[in-house]
């Protein structure tokens, strides 16, 4: 399979290597500082274990972990930190206990504020209940507007120091995550005593965590999101950092920031007069303090031509992104280390002056034949661009000049020296040196700079490491400060293992943690703190469960079985809800009772309306055209062009039906299937589809639509369904339409 390695996911910023020279009997392990030289063959590595340096004159051999990195990284590093872990009798003994939350005693009471209208008259009504009764002395279901199952796992959720709901499709768990939410809010005076220790609500992906916390606005604006890759418009202004940049800070905290990133700022500018000759001096961690365009610059007198193919190189591919970023953006959001909320300082590049055509240009010392090569070759390829230009015999003189330049260079380079040499060429300076003098008295001042600058940058690295530090503490407090203002922090579980030593600090007495289900059991425990007295976990484990990276750890140590389903099959109590609110009954019918024994169907969805234009609400086509097997990256996978173009025509005819954009999802369990649709969709005979979604299947749990058109891709000699065989995939195809669903 022939790889564009640019374009694959294989040596991404931020990945672990191991590198050794010996076969591995050692290693040295680094991590990637920089692929933007990939082009030529370049990656810049940090080295994260001794001896921090890697031999010249030495081969060595670099393994890649398949796994990226960085998506475990802060979980890991959290897990090292935790010192007694949190909810132990549960997480590690599996003791089922019926112990309430510490915060609780047998006199504690909850409120729910309810409006009720009248003739078009609100008012508010308040019910008042004793949390620890019996379940027979809470207010009734109707009077919490839940049916019986939510009612009791609502009871269950505010009672039980670790509580487990499982919501299969369509019955409202978000609905009820919200309502548990709200009612802990409006009686924080139970749990959170010194106003400072918010609830932390947890989720996998960003989007489900927008999601939450954007229904949270209903009933509190105290609020803040964490980590900066939230695409929703409505919780901009609880971003951290906006939080932060409007609130007014301790003083102190205050001022040491500014004092330490005016220090930063002063590194820089001494960094930037190191002239360029000498930036192999600089090590992998300095660059991380010399902003990556400010290295690329030094390193490439090139880089503006750089620059401009990885621009055409980037037109050129937009379709591809397009097509690329539904299915790994999610997956991006969750391995991505949160680099853009880190504070940055810009410093200027530097930058090298074009050499023009008409005039030789002045060889700099540190030119080398490369470079001087590529000066010719730009006059060669002029006079081969415009033969009959006036100006090419000058051109012609300046190539041979330029070629005995080359061959002076290469004869200077080959120059060695001894310090005895030098005493003698340093004592007759005074006169006209011979060719081989000055080149050996000139590297032996380069010699010498270079411990001058070698020093300088040591003194540097260091002064910046500590700055850093003290600079990562400081943030760290800023954000703390915000967080104990409001009552609800909400971060992924890789915001929360990034910033567990903040959470440490913040101790948040209720955690809550949506789509638990599909969430390894290492993040759930990394996101807890010791202060946490009250677990929430909400999800389904018929659902999506998680994604470990390599297949071979579900298939052989069940390593995709979460802390949710260990839970339920250890015998931990849970609650499920049991009522749909979502899909017609003809299509809950498919997962009753093959999946859900117990699940039914709400009255709401016996009236629905039937599609237009077509007999059946629910419609499986079967067809005999085989698929097509497709490489794309590193990934094996499979399109289906005939099932493309019949859903692409279905969605067409429903849209001359009268049906919107928001109407009507198209999904696939197949990333090649997905692409090939989103080409299609491109086209002007399907352009009144242009702005319907399309979606691969693992993206869309907890999503719904009116109408789902489904392509199930697989069709071949030997019968192979491939992962669709999956239960929880298939229980997922099956359960996002509301109204009508077309299977192919």
């Amino acid at each position: 399979m022939s790889l564009n390695i640019e374009n694959s996911k294989r040596l991404m910023f931020g990945n672990i290597l191991c590198i050794s020279h010996d076969d591995f009997e050692t290693l040295i392990v680094a991590t990637i500082f920089g692929r933007d030289k990939l082009q030529n063959q370049l990656i810049a590595v940090k080295l994260e274990t001794e001896p921090f340096q890697l031999k010249r004159n030495q081969n060595y051999t670099v393994i890649e972990s398949k796994a990226y990195f960085v998506s475990y990284m802060h979980a890991l590093k959290a897990l090292q930190e935790i010192r007694e872990v949190p909810l132990k009798k549960y997480i590690v003994e599996v003791e089922e206990t019926y112990t309430p939350p510490d915060y609780l005693s047998r006199l504690s009471s909850y409120k729910q504020r309810r409006v009720i209208r009248n003739n078009n008259i609100k008012h508010i009504e308040n019910l008042e209940f004793k949390v620890l009764d019996s379940i027979d002395n809470w207010p009734s279901a109707a009077m919490f507007r839940l049916d019986e199952s939510q009612r009791q796992a609502l009871y269950g959720a505010l009672t039980r120091k670790m509580a487990i709901i499982q919501g299969p499709p369509g019955t409202g768990k978000t609905h009820l995550g919200l309502l548990i939410t709200r009612i802990l809010l409006e009686n924080k005076e139970n749990w959170n005593f010194q106003s400072s220790h918010p609830l932390l609500v947890v989720c996998v992906t960003n989007h489900a965590l927008d999601q939450f916390l954007e229904g949270m606005l209903k009933f509190t604006n105290k609020i803040c999101r964490v980590g900066s890759r939230s695409q929703n418009e409505a919780l901009e202004e609880y971003q951290i950092n906006k939080l932060m940049f409007n609130s007014r800070d301790i003083n102190l905290v205050n001022d040491r920031y500014n004092v330490l990133k005016s220090g930063l700022k002063e590194m820089h500018e001494l960094g930037i007069v190191i002239p360029a000759c000498f930036t192999p001096l600089i090590g992998v961690s300095m660059r991380n303090f010399l902003t990556n365009k400010y290295v690329d610059n030094i390193l490439s007198k090139n880089n503006k031509s750089d620059d401009k193919k990885e621009e055409s190189k980037n037109a050129d591919s937009n379709d591809t992104n397009d097509a690329d970023e539904e299915i790994m953006k999610e997956e991006r959001n969750r391995m991505l280390v949160q680099s853009d909320d880190e504070e940055e300082i810009q410093i200027e590049s530097l930058h090298y002056e074009i050499v023009g055509l008409t005039k030789l240009p002045e060889l700099q010392f540190d030119s080398t034949p490369a470079d001087i090569a590529e000066t010719i070759n730009k006059f060669e390829s002029h006079i081969k661009r415009k033969p009959f230009d006036i100006n090419n015999k000058v051109y012609a003189i300046q190539i041979e000049m330029l070629k005995r330049e080359e061959r002076a260079i290469k004869a200077g380079e080959s120059v060695t020296f001894t310090k005895d040499e030098i005493k003698d060429i340093e004592a007759k300076a005074d006169v006209n040196l011979d060719f081989i003098s000055r080149w050996k008295l000139y590297k032996y001042w380069k010699c010498k700079l270079s411990k001058i600058y070698q020093r300088k940058l040591s003194s540097l690295e260091r002064s910046h490491l500590k700055l850093s530090k003290s600079m990562t503490s400081l943030k760290d407090l800023k954000y703390l400060n915000v967080m104990k203002n409001v009552d609800v922090v909400g971060m992924t579980t890789t915001g929360a293992a990034h910033y567990c030593k903040v959470l440490h600090d913040l101790a948040p007495p209720i955690v809550i943690v949506e789509e638990a289900a599909e969430i390894l059991e290492a993040h759930i425990v990394a996101s807890l703190s010791e202060s946490c007295q009250h677990l929430i976990l909400i999800g389904d484990h018929q659902q999506l469960r998680p994604k470990p990276e390599v297949y071979e750890l579900c298939l052989h140590y069940q390593m995709d079985t979460s802390f949710f389903e260990r839970m339920i099959r250890n015998g931990v109590l849970y609650h499920t809800l049991e009522y749909q609110h979502r899909m017609r009954p003809a299509i809950s019918n498919l997962l009753v009772p093959t999946v859900y024994p117990n699940l039914k169907d709400h009255r709401a969805v016996f009236s629905y309306p039937h599609i237009r234009g077509v007999k059946k609400d629910l419609f499986f086509v079967d067809h005999n055209v085989y698929e097509r097997d497709n490489n794309f990256e590193e990934t094996e996978s499979f399109q289906n062009p005939y099932e493309a173009e019949f859903l692409m025509g279905l969605c067409r005819y429903l849209v001359y039906q009268g049906y919107g954009d928001s109407d009507i999802t198209i999904i696939t369990p197949y990333f090649g299937q997905y692409r090939y649709l989103k080409q299609l969709q491109k086209k002007s005979e399907f352009q009144n589809c242009s702005e319907i979604r399309i979606s691969v299947l693992d993206n869309y749990q907890g999503e719904e639509s009116n109408i789902i058109l489904l392509s199930l891709v697989r069709s071949n000699e030997e019968r192979k369904v491939g992962f669709v065989k999956v239960d929880n995939r298939i229980t997922v195809a099956l359960s996002r339409a509301k109204h009508g669903m077309f299977i192919i």
